[in-house]
């Protein structure tokens, strides 16, 4: 039997359509992973998530995609978990993400056509990290290769699959093992969440340090966890790690460069005249040998030799860094941070050489911009933000071309501007099923203010879509799964406005909302704004309605998305990524209320009951199982769960939601007949809001029954008096004494 050594799958026939395997470890990633599914599952032949102990519902995401999901006990080592994934791929490529990375790729782009024609082993794939909607930081990463049974991660944080590749790629002299991918891109949603991330990586660089103290890789990614977390340690450990590379004297790899660049960094901020010299020798000789590639090394070294005044050396140095390109493609920079150095040697030049050296520069600047992926009309309109006496002494010796592409770049530059300040303002996420009796009320009261309106259908069979599209809607066809969460999510995946509005159909914008929601809006520097949602009531209950405060308004985020299968939350993923909130006197008509609703509590019942099984202890779905229980009139039921919610055995629960705890609770109790306890529950009631109307209604009433006659009428005067604000019918006393003698008050305070 022939053994294969090299390859353990058949290469592909030439005509026959490459195939591809996604390879993916996973942790609690419900927020993120449907998004990057979706973006590339018509791009590869199949999908394999490990799943490293994830409790939220990332499982179940990843095979609705029809995802092979395999279960790996962590060990705090990602290259064991990314090299298991590799070995259940099947297919001849694979494709390494990570639940944040979205891919997206230009008009007629092939994924497979692009590897087929490559001819090399891997691919380096361009991973935007985005500070904001147009800023963002590059960096080339090796994320595609041949399913090759040698080619392996290694490290177990910030791991990668270079070195495996590089050796192959030397035993069969293949010139280039890697070549970068075009047309595609991926999005790195995470990369503001990086903060997060530092203390866990802090631990395992510690083990991995400790490990292999001589790996200087390890080394450098220690160092710039300790910097992003300002740890008082960074010096010590920086000075330490300095005197190793002298002391052991290591191959030059990249993280030595990215050592010493940052031990320059480290010498000019804190003016260490000690280590000057020590860093500037030994930056000069790294840098010869890397041919003054990289910019993270160059400029600091730069920066000491204007510190010294040595303006020749500093031109030179700057002038050789950027006719190599500025840096490595695989070196992480902001677009600023790729001009800055141009900007710095035509300075230099204007100010310390003579004039015609400055003149013969600006002739070659095409010429010396060649390997940078930079373009002069960008430099130069950098230049004009920042100092308008350089960018006038430039722009005099263009040729008419030049001066015509960089008026054209402004016009654009002007023109995006106001693009980006006429992006939609307020997005309507929505989702339905059903609702042509509702909708056209709903979408009536907003349609002014919304700059779109994004409606997810899930099963219509009446006129719904037909009423969204006349509002011109964008409706998107989805099939329920019975989580009202992911049905939301995905209306916010197609939002491009800078703030959502969340309505149900059975909803409507109060009209004396209308006006001030968007004042509110562009006046707020919060993440997550609550309105008051007014339930109203059915028509035969004492009080006409109950208000009750929910986060209906908030920023669209990448990272805010919706929880839960029903009854759904999105301030668990607004406060988790420091969002903050604040309180608005915005006003949302519910009427869902008023009709018998045992049927929608019958399906809750149904979902929250999944839900529970797998997090027993929510203290949330605790309250919302009770207050199914109590719409199902299952009064026992419901006071056993609401208990349940109060005792708060899990997450958290808001001091409104407590509220309305105690609230339902003393309802309960008084139809019970029991009425020192209902006194009590709704005393706490009012402990949290001083102004609930059916908490005194109740109080009130216990009052009456406990012969403190006077104390409840005067209480029943008051709340009479302010019937207007809270909605209660107290318009004839008389009446109400009369059901008070001759009616039990059961269904009157139970609705």
């Amino acid at each position: 039997m022939q053994l294969k050594l090299e390859n353990n799958l058949k290469k592909p026939m030439k005509n026959n359509p490459l195939s591809i395997s996604v390879c993916m470890i996973v942790k609690n990633e419900e927020e993120n992973l449907a998004q990057c599914l979706l973006a590339i599952q018509n791009h590869v032949d199949e999908i394999i998530v490990v799943d490293t102990g994830s409790s939220d519902d990332t499982v179940n995401i990843a095979k609705k995609f029809g995802a092979r999901v395999y279960h790996f006990l962590w060990n705090d080592d990602f290259s064991a978990a990314r090299n298991f994934a590799i070995q259940q791929a099947s297919k001849e490529w694979v494709f390494n993400l990570d639940a944040d990375h979205i891919f997206g790729f230009e008009p007629g782009f092939s994924l497979r056509r692009f590897i087929r024609e490559s001819g090399h082993h891997g691919l380096m794939i361009d991973e935007r990290s985005y500070f904001s909607s147009t800023e963002y930081e590059r960096l080339d990463r090796l994320l595609l290769f041949e399913n090759h049974h040698g080619f392996k991660y290694e490290g177990i944080i910030h791991e990668h699959p270079l070195k495996s590749i590089k050796e192959y790629a030397s035993r069969k002299n293949t010139p280039g093992p890697f070549e970068s991918i075009r047309g595609c891109w991926l999005n790195h949603a995470g990369h503001m969440d990086v903060q997060k991330k530092l203390p866990r990586n802090l631990s395992l660089l510690q083990v991995a340090t400790k490990k292999e103290p001589h790996n200087f890789h390890y080394k450098f990614k220690f160092l710039l966890t300790l910097k992003g977390l300002q740890d008082p340690q960074f010096a010590g450990e920086l000075l330490n790690t300095v005197y190793n590379v002298e002391k052991s004297n290591p191959p030059l790899t990249e993280a030595i460069v990215g050592i010493w660049g940052m031990f320059g960094e480290w010498v000019i901020l804190g003016q260490n005249a000690e280590s000057l010299e020590r860093f500037y020798e030994g930056a000069r000789v790294i840098n010869e040998k890397t041919k003054w590639n990289d910019i993270r090394l160059v400029w600091p070294y730069v920066k000491i030799s204007i510190i010294q005044k040595k303006y020749g050396k500093a031109i030179n140095d700057l002038k050789k860094c950027i006719q190599q390109g500025i840096a490595p493609s695989h070196v992480a920079i902001r677009a600023e941070e790729r001009i800055s150095p141009v900007f710095q040697l035509l300075k230099l030049i204007n100010s310390h050489r003579p004039a015609l050296d400055f003149v013969q520069q600006i002739e070659k600047l095409p010429d010396l911009l060649s390997k940078t992926a930079l373009d002069i009309e960008t430099v130069l309109h950098f230049i004009g933000l920042h100092d308008k006496g350089l960018f006038d002494s430039i722009y005099h010796l263009l040729n008419e071309k030049q001066k015509e592409n960089i008026t054209a770049l402004k016009k654009h530059k002007k023109n995006n501007l106001a693009i980006s300040e006429n992006r939609p303002f307020i997005s309507l996420c929505m989702i339905v099923k059903n609702e042509e009796t509702n909708l056209k009320r709903c979408l009536n009261s907003v349609k002014n203010i919304v700059d779109e309106i994004i409606i997810v259908d899930t099963g219509s069979d009446d006129k719904t879509i037909e009423v969204a599209k006349t509002f011109n809607a964008k409706v998107l066809e989805y099939e329920w799964n019975d989580s009202f969460s992911d049905a939301r999510n995905l209306a916010l995946g197609h939002a491009t406005g800078k703030w959502i509005l969340h309505l149900d159909a059975d909803e409507e914008l109060h009209r004396s909302s209308i006006d001030r929601l968007k004042e509110k809006l562009k006046a707020s520097a919060a993440d997550g704004i609550n309105v008051i949602i007014r339930n109203h009531q059915p028509q035969e209950d004492l009080v006409s309605f109950l208000d009750e405060n929910q986060v209906r308004l908030f920023l669209n985020k990448k990272n805010y998305r919706y929880r839960n299968k029903v009854h759904e939350q999105i301030i668990p993923s607004i406060a988790g990524n420091s969002g903050k909130f604040e309180e608005s006197d915005i006003i949302v008509n519910h009427y869902g209320y008023q009709a018998n609703n045992e049927q929608r509590a019958q399906r809750n019942f149904n979902l929250l009951k999944e839900e529970l099984q797998e997090s027993p202890q929510d203290a949330y779905l605790l309250f919302k199982m009770g207050e199914t229980y109590k719409a199902l009139k299952q009064w026992d039921k419901a006071a056993e769960f609401l208990t349940k919610a109060l005792s708060n055995p899990q997450g958290s629960i808001t001091n409104e939601i407590k509220e309305v705890i105690y609230l339902r609770l003393g309802q309960i109790a008084l139809a019970k007949d029991n009425q020192k306890e209902a006194q009590e529950y709704v005393l706490a009631c009012l402990r949290f809001n001083g102004k609930n109307a059916m908490a005194k209604y109740i109080l009130a009433l216990t009052m009456m029954y406990s012969n403190e006659t006077e104390k409840g009428m005067k209480l029943f005067l008051e709340l009479k008096a302010t019937q207007q604000i809270h909605g209660l019918d107290l318009s004839e006393i008389d009446i109400l004494l009369e059901v008070f003698n001759n009616v039990q008050p059961t269904e009157k305070v139970l609705n």
